[in-house]
């Protein structure tokens, strides 16, 4: 996977803790990195709602 960009944002499922995950986009797809080897791809709009 060619990463064009890396995010670090809060997520908000997590009120109570802050928790921080890694966002990668490639060839216009998020893929959300919730805990080491975990990759989920995620749309546009999932990924403006964190």
């Amino acid at each position: 996977m060619e990463i064009e960009r890396t995010f670090i944002v809060e997520y908000k499922s997590f009120p109570d803790e802050k928790r921080f995950v890694k966002v990668y986009l490639s060839k216009g797809r998020y893929f959300l990195q919730i805990k080491e080897g975990a990759i989920k791809e995620v749309t546009k709009e999932e990924f403006n709602k964190l």
